[in-house]
C-alpha cells in the first residue's frame, strides 16, 4: 500500500467510530430492558442484556441486579464473583453486607477446578472453556456448572511447539474436578523451503510500455472510485455525529425535565421527559446506521485504492470461477 494509500485509510476508519450517543443512556436503557425481561422469565436475554449495560457504566446496581441474573440462570461462580465485588465495592455498609452475605451463601455450591501437571512441558499455555489460566495456581478455582472444555500446548509466541491436548469435563455444583495434563511431546522442527525465483519480466520495451499505459490509466480510475467512495464515508460520518450530538442534547433535556435522575421524574414531566427519552433513541440509532454505512464505506474506499494496480506490480482483477456446484470470483494478481 502507498503512503497516500494508508493517510487515506487512517482518515477514513478514523472517522467511521460508534455514534456519539451518550453512553449513560444506553445503559439505562439496556438495565430497564435487563429487568423486564429478568421479571417475565427470560433470564438468558436478561444477563445478556444487564451485563452490556454494566460494561458501559459501571454501576453497584447493575453489578447487582446481574448477580441475581446469574444465579437464576445457575451460573453460582459468576454470581459468586459479583456479589464479592459488591462486598468490598457498594456504597454503603448495609449494602456491601447484604453482598458479603450472598456471596457467603453461594460460596458452598461452587463448582471448583484444579491443574496437574504429570511433568514439565516448556512454554506450556493452558485453556478453559477457551479462556488462558495460570497453571502454577496452589488452590481450586471457581467455574460455572456444566460442560467445561480443557486444552494446552506447548508455544514459543504464536508458534505452536508441541502436540495439543484437549479434555471435556463436567463441572457439578459443590465438588472441585482436577484437570490433569499430561507432558506433551515436542514437534518435529518444519523444513524451510527456499524462497522460488520470480520469472523473468518481458523483454520487449514496446510491450511493456503499452502495458505501463494501461496500469497507470487504470490506476487513476481507481483513485477516483475511491475518492467519491470516500466521499460518501466522510458525507455519513457527519451526519452520524450530527444524530449523535442530537441524541445526547435529548436525553438530557430529559434528564434535567426530572431534575437530573430520570429515574426519579416527577409525575407532571413523566410524559414529556419519555418523549424526549424515545426521541433521543430514535436519534442515536440512525446515528449508529450512519457511522455504520460510514464505515463500510471507508473500508470499501481503502480497498479500492489499495488494490489500484502499479507499475511494480501486477494488474489486480476479479475472474469469474466455476466448480462443481459452486460459482464465485477469484482475485488474480499481486498487491
Amino acid at each position: 500500500m502507498t503512503r497516500a494509500a494508508a493517510a487515506l485509510a487512517a482518515v477514513l476508519v478514523s472517522l467511521a467510530a460508534p455514534a456519539l450517543a451518550d453512553p449513560q443512556a444506553e445503559a439505562v436503557v439496556l438495565f430497564d430492558q435487563g429487568i423486564k425481561d429478568l421479571k417475565a422469565g427470560r433470564i438468558e436475554k436478561a444477563c445478556t442484556e444487564l451485563a452490556a449495560s454494566l460494561q458501559l457504566v459501571k454501576d453497584s446496581g447493575t453489578k447487582g441486579a446481574l448477580a441475581r441474573c446469574h444465579g437464576r440462570a445457575g451460573r453460582v461462580a459468576s454470581a459468586w464473583l459479583l456479589w464479592r465485588e459488591l462486598a468490598d465495592t457498594a456504597p454503603s455498609a448495609e449494602l456491601r453486607s447484604d453482598a458479603a452475605a450472598q456471596a457467603a451463601r453461594l460460596e458452598r455450591r461452587l463448582p471448583k477446578y484444579t491443574i496437574k501437571l504429570a511433568g514439565p512441558t516448556p512454554g506450556l499455555v493452558v485453556q478453559v472453556n477457551g479462556r488462558e489460566v495460570a497453571v502454577d495456581v496452589p488452590v481450586a478455582v471457581p467455574i460455572d456448572p456444566g460442560p467445561v472444555t480443557a486444552s494446552a500446548a506447548g508455544r514459543d509466541g504464536e508458534r505452536v511447539t508441541t502436540r495439543s491436548w484437549s479434555h471435556d469435563y463436567t463441572a457439578v455444583e459443590g465438588q472441585t474436578l482436577a484437570i490433569e495434563i499430561p507432558v506433551l511431546e515436542p514437534l518435529a522442527a518444519a523444513p524451510v523451503e527456499p524462497p522460488r525465483p520470480r520469472p523473468p519480466r518481458p523483454a520487449d520495451a514496446d510491450r511493456d510500455a503499452e502495458r505501463d499505459a494501461q496500469i497507470a490509466a487504470s490506476r487513476h480510475r481507481r483513485h477516483i472510485l475511491a475518492g467519491v467512495i470516500g466521499g460518501l464515508a466522510l458525507g455519513a460520518a457527519g451526519a452520524g455525529t450530527v444524530l449523535g450530538l442530537d441524541a445526547r442534547g435529548k436525553f438530557n433535556d430529559a434528564k434535567q425535565r426530572c431534575g437530573g435522575s430520570i429515574d426519579q421524574c416527577a409525575t407532571d414531566q413523566v410524559t414529556a421527559a419519555k418523549d424526549r427519552v424515545d426521541a433521543a433513541r430514535r436519534s442515536a440509532r440512525w446515528s449508529d446506521y450512519l457511522f455504520g454505512g460510514a464505515g463500510a464505506a471507508a473500508i470499501t474506499a481503502v480497498i479500492v485504492w489499495a488494490t489500484a494496480p502499479s507499475l511494480e506490480t501486477k494488474p489486480v482483477a476479479l475472474v469469474p470461477s466455476l466448480g462443481d456446484g459452486s460459482i464465485g470470483l477469484v482475485v488474480r494478481g499481486a498487491f
